[in-house]
């Protein structure tokens, strides 16, 4: 369990600089696209380049073999290794994008591809400002609530996405993927939030809002993705201790399924009736 402030913890562990990065682990080698998450370290290696080394309380380093490496540097290190060193550090990692209201957090969890960053974005456009994309930092400090840290990546969108949720784009993510920086409405919280409504995506013909159950919300939030991995392997007690925390995660959390059809022409009938659920139900 992470002690102390967590944000300035992941401020002064994120701290990066470039150098040498070994590719072997305890005399093996790293192929890249592999990684080592041993203990208290890290070696990530990107399978096009650039590689990390991290080390509790010393921060990391990057080596960047190519230009090509370089430009898909911050891509991941705030993904991945962002992630990978939450969970050596007791956070809890989880694949959400959220909004807030009122000083607290409305995640959104789903597969790849679900729709996160979207339904995020044009609830942001909607009223419900930003609160992080893609991956939330849930640090339990307590047993009485979930708490949030705030985003700390841009929130990004392939063109069609933008469009729906009517946010502005900007500059292309990289060259290899198909996605812009995109600009919403963004939360001005910088200290922890509290959650207080997860929606778990899916798709269906017809939209529906219903609150689930703890074990079901727990389901979505183990599915196979690298933060679940992350925080496995970083858990004292294995995957024992990972599912426990992730069943404190939810344990005071409202837990609900959106389903929706994924057609342009159905969007925004489908968020009107997810922002009024939100509202009837007081998370909004």
């Amino acid at each position: 369990m992470a002690q102390g402030d967590p944000i300035a913890m992941m401020q002064r562990e994120t701290r990066l600089e470039e150098g040498v990065v070994p590719t072997t682990w305890n005399g093996e080698p790293i192929a890249p696209g592999q990684f080592v998450l041993d203990d208290d370290a890290l070696l990530f290696r990107a399978p096009n380049g650039p590689d990390f080394l991290y080390r509790r309380g010393a921060g990391a380093t990057m080596q960047c073999a190519s230009a090509a490496a370089r430009n898909e540097a911050e891509l991941w290190f705030k993904g991945s290794v962002y992630s990978a060193i939450a969970a050596i550090n007791g956070l809890i990692p989880i694949h959400a994008s959220a909004v807030e209201q009122g000083g607290k957090v409305i995640a959104i969890t789903g597969p790849t591809g679900a729709g996160k960053s979207t339904l995020a974005a044009a609830l942001a456009t909607s009223g419900l400002p930003l609160f992080c994309d893609d991956t939330l930092l849930v640090a339990l400090q307590n047993s009485a609530s979930t708490l949030c840290l705030p985003g700390h990546k841009q929130l990004k969108l392939d063109m069609t996405a933008a469009s729906l949720a009517g946010a502005k784009t900007a500059g292309r993510v990289s060259p290899i993927i198909d996605k812009r920086y995109s600009d919403v409405p963004m939360s001005t919280l910088n200290r922890l939030a509290e959650m207080e409504t997860l929606i778990v995506l899916s798709e269906e013909e017809t939209t529906e809002v219903k609150e689930i159950s703890a074990g079901q919300a727990i389901a979505a939030l183990l599915q196979d993705h690298y933060t679940v991995e992350f925080g496995q392997l970083a858990a004292k007690g294995g995957q024992a201790d990972y599912w426990k925390s992730i069943t404190k995660l939810v344990a005071n959390v409202q837990c609900v399924e959106f389903a929706r059809p994924k057609a342009a022409a159905t969007f925004g009938s489908s968020l009107s009736e997810l922002r009024s659920y939100l509202k009837a139900s007081g998370a909004s």
